[in-house]
């Protein structure tokens, strides 16, 4: 399942990375990560990978839990019908 970070924050993701999206000023959660997908959680610590991830290329994502972050279910692209 692919997540959402949301952060009050700029957070160093570097390309090949997750999409972001900046919310606005008013918004407690300004920046919105999306493209990602959970490793791991451990020691308030996520490990995070972006979706279509490769190792042999592609970071690993670490972010440290606190009142600034915010982990949430992402929604996952609709698969298209097929034709016949």
């Amino acid at each position: 399942m692919a997540e959402v970070v949301l952060s009050s924050d700029p957070l160093s993701i570097v390309p090949p990375g997750p999409r972001v999206k900046e919310l606005g000023r008013g918004a407690h959660y300004r920046y919105r990560f999306s493209g990602l997908r959970l490793l791991i959680e451990r020691d308030h610590r996520y490990h995070l990978l972006r979706v279509g991830w490769k190792k042999s290329t592609d970071p690993t994502y670490v972010i440290e839990d606190d009142d600034t972050i915010q982990l949430r279910p992402g929604t996952q692209p609709r698969a298209l019908p097929q034709a016949s």
